[in-house]
């Protein structure tokens, strides 16, 4: 089967290259930059898309602009919305015309539910994304209802996979699970607020490569929640990283009267799948996270 793979480039998309074409998939990969990239462009100009003379069976938007901006950064908005919104649109558009493709997968979020979420939170819970990356959850909510309202020509199955928090080795660095291993491997004392109040499902890269080819091959359609199905709160993350990295130093937790924000994510329609495995555990996952970033220290110094 014949892959466009749309950001290529990125954390997911680089694991996901190696997984397909080991399952022996023809790849043609898509990216703003990087090396070895087929069809380098800006999938937010529609002229690009000219350059893509690939005739896909499959085609897989993992190209995204990811949350870090505030929301009154007009230069950060501009550019999330020409990639996860009118990137989108062009490829619903190039997807039209050509009448080989028959199957869209793109890489959404379950934070286009709004937190808190419902305990659990299915594919189906509302969505209304408020909050400080509520620009980032309004494109990707934006990339979904373009997909499945957009008149193709002809027939185009649509998946759209929202994934809970994707970790692992290569991932960009930031947040308060990387934040964590770095106090850690700097043998500092680690203080958390909130840490039973909240919770995450973190899940592993290589897990959801492997997720990912489960849905091309049973060509699943509509939404789909990608996530390991495992609740771990902050407090349980912290010192699971400690025990790994920094086994003589304890981890303190303040809680406040916060309500509870709470990731339990509902995989009944991912577990169903034929081929289905669990997996890996967090704390194998974790293990691999803390090896790649204590490596990529030792190169930098």
């Amino acid at each position: 089967m014949k892959v466009l793979l749309l950001g290529a480039n990125g954390f997911l998309g680089r694991f996901l290259y190696k997984y397909l074409t080991d399952e022996g998939y023809l790849v043609k990969t898509v990216s703003r930059k990087g090396e070895h990239i087929d069809y380098k462009i800006d999938i937010g100009i529609k002229e690009d898309w000219n350059k893509i003379t690939f005739e896909a069976e499959i085609v897989i938007n993992c190209a995204s602009v990811l949350p870090g901006g505030k929301i009154d950064d007009v230069v950060y908005t501009q550019q999330l919305f020409n990639t996860n919104f009118w990137g989108t649109y062009h490829l619903c558009q190039w997807v039209d015309a050509h009448k080989s493709v028959r199957y869209v997968l793109n890489t959404s979020t379950i934070a286009v539910v709004n937190k808190p979420w419902p305990v659990p939170v299915t594919e189906n819970a509302p969505t209304y994304p408020l909050g400080a990356h509520a620009l980032y959850c309004a494109s990707k909510l934006n990339q979904e209802i373009l997909l499945q309202s957009y008149p193709f020509s002809h027939e185009v199955s649509i998946c759209n996979a929202r994934l809970s928090a994707l970790y692992g080795e290569d991932m960009q660095w930031g947040g308060v699970l990387c934040n964590v291993v770095d106090k850690a491997i700097k043998h500092e004392s680690m203080s958390l607020t909130n840490g039973t109040n909240v919770s995450v499902d973190f899940i592993y890269v290589k897990d959801v490569c492997s997720y990912f080819g489960m849905l091309l091959k049973h060509n699943t359609t509509g939404i789909i929640n990608i996530a390991s199905g495992k609740e771990t709160f902050l407090l349980d993350m912290a010192k699971e990283i400690y025990s790994i990295v920094s086994p003589d130093l304890d981890v303190v937790n303040k809680d406040t009267n916060v309500p509870a924000n709470r990731a339990v994510v509902d995989i009944t329609k991912l577990s169903a799948l034929d081929e289905y495995i669990q997996p890996i555990s967090f704390t194998e996952g974790l293990q691999k996270t803390i090896n790649y970033r204590k490596e990529q220290i030792a190169n930098a110094n």
